[in-house]
C-alpha cells in the first residue's frame, strides 16, 4: 500500500528539506524530508556521504533491512 506522503516524497513533493545540524560531520549528514497533506505531518530522514566530492545517498542500512525481511519471508 502506497500512503499519500510516499507518493509525494517519490514526487518530490516537499514542504522542507534541511540537514539535521546535530548529526552533520564532514563528509556525512542526515536530511530530514517533511511532507505535509492535509492535517498529516511526515518526516523522512536520510543520510548523504560525500565521496569523491560528489554527495550519495547512504544505502547501505536500508539495503541490509531489505535482504534480512526477504529471507525472512522466504523461511516463515
Amino acid at each position: 500500500m502506497i500512503y499519500d506522503s510516499e507518493t509525494a516524497v517519490h514526487y518530490r513533493y516537499y514542504d522542507s528539506i534541511r540537514v539535521d545540524e546535530s548529526t552533520a560531520e564532514e563528509n556525512k549528514v542526515t536530511v530530514l524530508i517533511t511532507v505535509s497533506i492535509e492535517t498529516t505531518t511526515h518526516s523522512l530522514a536520510l543520510g548523504l556521504q560525500k565521496e569523491n566530492q560528489v554527495w550519495k545517498l547512504d544505502i547501505y542500512d536500508l539495503i541490509k533491512e531489505n535482504i534480512n525481511k526477504a529471507s525472512k519471508s522466504k523461511t516463515g
